[in-house]
């Protein structure tokens, strides 16, 4: 089995840093918080009401890159992430 090991974010930089889902979030007119060392959405323009209905009619993204990162070592690292995700591993770049 691959060595396993994480990191969390560094909380104590002087400015939040950005996930991925930054720029989908500004234009749909999210008010962004510091939160874990990032910029965060907390609600969205049309309302809590709104985006309660759109999950329930629709779909939900949780934007989760902000918990730490995990890094997989070994013959077989690249094996076990592609078992443990629902991502084509050898399709990722950094």
């Amino acid at each position: 089995m691959p060595y396993l090991t994480s990191q969390m974010p560094d909380t104590a930089q002087a400015a939040p840093r950005r996930t991925p889902f930054q720029d989908l979030h500004l234009p749909l007119g999210a008010r962004m918080v510091p939160f874990a060392g990032f910029e965060m959405p907390v609600q969205y323009a049309h309302g809590i009401t709104a985006e309660h209905r759109s999950l329930g009619e629709r779909c939900g993204l949780f934007d989760f890159s902000y918990m730490g990162e995990f890094f997989a070592r070994g013959p077989r690292a690249i094996d076990f992430v592609s078992h443990v995700t629902t991502n084509y591993v050898t399709a990722l770049t950094e």
